[in-house]
């Protein structure tokens, strides 16, 4: 938990009203998300601090998420529209971002806790669903391997848009059980956010 929050947790670990004054190159212009692109040393040191803190206060918990916030945007700075054109997808930059504060955590756990192997998650949901994997003869790699999930990092697809009144393998939800098989090449560790609510008709 960051400040009593499991998941859409990135403002609660850089909580915009703590930095984005100092550091507004943190966040995107819209203030919906984070901007993982034009500082992602400076934002991932000041991730990993709060990370620590949240980890220290809870030592029976080895698993947390970086997850978006719930909006359907993303940045459209330079550097992350760069990374798009290159990718395909917005996933990319965040995949490289998650990749690198899992690695310092680590680094930190073994020394402040030898044993202790941490675990964090991030999102497949809206602008982030699509994997930065291309198709081959033998089904689908990484464009690249900068893009390949860290050992220590899991995929939480959240497949928003899937049909459940059928199974994942009926025609209607072909695009989430193809997104989830790419995504399956770039992490060894997969879990998935289903949705039984009807949120048009909440009530029903």
């Amino acid at each position: 938990y960051f400040n009593n929050t499991e998941y859409h947790t990135s403002f609660k670990i850089v909580p915009p009203e703590q930095y984005a004054e100092d550091h507004p190159e943190w966040y995107a212009a819209s203030g919906e998300q984070l901007c993982y692109s034009r500082d992602p040393e400076g934002l991932a040191e000041a991730a990993v601090e709060n990370m620590k803190e949240a980890f220290r206060a809870q030592p029976d918990r080895n698993i947390a998420t970086f997850t978006q916030q719930d909006h359907n945007s993303w940045c459209d700075c330079k550097l992350c529209l760069e990374s798009l054109q290159k990718y395909g997808t917005n996933s990319a930059v965040y995949i490289k971002f998650v990749n690198k504060i899992a690695e310092m955590i680590n680094e930190w756990a073994a020394e402040e806790f030898p044993g202790r192997t941490i675990t964090i998650a991030m999102f497949a949901y809206q602008k982030t669903e699509d994997a930065p994997v291309k198709e081959t003869e033998n089904g689908y790699e990484p464009i690249d391997e900068s893009v390949r999930l860290g050992e220590n990092v899991a995929l939480f697809y959240a497949p928003i848009y899937a049909s459940y009144y059928y199974d994942f393998n009926h025609e209607e939800n072909l695009k989430a059980s193809t997104t989830l098989e790419k995504w399956d090449v770039l992490a060894d560790t997969l879990f998935v956010w289903m949705y039984g609510a009807n949120f048009r008709i909440y009530m029903a």
